[in-house]
Formats: C-alpha cells, sequence, structure tokens
C-alpha cells in the first residue's frame, strides 16, 4: 500500500492461528497454502502520522503473487480530518 507516493507504517499484528496461514511473512507458518477465495486482509494505520496529510490523500494497493505477476487497484483517495 502507498499513501501519497510513499509507504506507511502498518501495524501487522500476527496472524492467530500458527501454521495455518496464507500470509508468508508469519513466522511461525511452517507451510504455504492458498488464501481462500474471499480472504479479506486488514491493516491498523495511524492517520494523523506521515505520508497521510488533512484532506485529500492517493491510495494505492498492489499484490505479487509466487511468480512474481503484479496488479494493482487504480489509485484512489481518502480523505483525512484529524
Amino acid at each position: 500500500m502507498t499513501v501519497n507516493g510513499q509507504i506507511p507504517f502498518i501495524d501487522d499484528a500476527p496472524d492467530p492461528s500458527p501454521g495455518v496461514s496464507c500470509d508468508p511473512t508469519v513466522p511461525t507458518m511452517n507451510a504455504l497454502r492458498p488464501c481462500p477465495s474471499g480472504h479479506v486482509k486488514q491493516w491498523n494505520v495511524n492517520t494523523a502520522q506521515a505520508p497521510f496529510v488533512n484532506g485529500a490523500n492517493a491510495v494505492q494497493v498492489c499484490a505479487i503473487d509466487y511468480a512474481l505477476n503484479a496488479a494493482c487497484i487504480n489509485p484512489g483517495t481518502v480523505y483525512v480530518s484529524n
């Protein structure tokens, strides 16, 4: 994810189910397996910190698979008022 062209700090809590995660960054994972259909990933970000600004912020999310195929959503706008 980028915000205004920069990567924000993301509070990414570990998966509560060690060994069964489809997230390869979970340190306790013991097997790679595809994410279930409809898998949703959430992140917590502090919109009071850079790169967020009050007002309009350009946000884009990209994903890369194990074959290095990449896809990005069209940039969107998130409005912040802190």
